[in-house]
């Protein structure tokens, strides 16, 4: 199976935001995470199978280099064995495909934090909002009161104006 990865141009444009798309952002980022995640779990997958492959490449070099020693009579170290499977061509393609594959799952697992990493500053800026918008009002509630404890302060020196007019 091969995974098909998004450029890093459509990753950069899905991981950033800006303050004035929070709200849009933070609707999309469930999506946007099962959709990396199923590619993260896909190139963990293909980087499975890949080393399977290449181990499997490897024991049957590995064995025909065993065998073609034991039929001319000789015997092969496993160290020698070692030493010559990364010349044997399907061990070296083999390998190729596991290491791109392996390269391609650390891609992805960096991808998927940088979601990670989006929510956490997305939460923050939602705290953040929160905090000014609760501290505005509790301005206008701390202003109301004023002008409440001002207008009974009117009314009082008033009643005292009105008192002192009737003596």
């Amino acid at each position: 199976m091969t995974v098909k990865f998004p450029s890093a141009e459509e990753v950069a444009s899905d991981v950033s935001f800006t303050e004035a798309q929070l709200d849009d952002n933070m609707i999309q980022q469930p999506a946007l995470v099962a959709h990396y995640g199923r590619l993260l779990a896909e190139a963990q997958y293909d980087a499975d199978t890949n080393k399977q492959m290449m181990e499997i490449a490897e024991s049957k070099a590995a064995n025909k280099l065993r065998e073609a020693a034991n039929d001319e009579g000789r015997k092969i170290t496993e160290s020698l064995i070692n030493s010559t499977l990364p010349t044997v061509k399907a061990v070296a393609v083999a390998r190729e495909k596991f290491n791109r594959s392996k390269s391609d799952h650390e891609v992805m697992k960096t991808t998927f934090e940088a979601f990670r990493q989006k929510k956490d500053m997305m939460v923050q800026i939602g705290v953040n909002r929160r905090a000014e918008i609760e501290g505005k009002i509790n301005g206008l509630i701390r202003a109301d009161k004023q002008d409440e404890a001002a207008q009974a302060a009117r009314r009082e020196a008033k009643a005292m104006t009105a008192k002192l007019d009737d003596k």
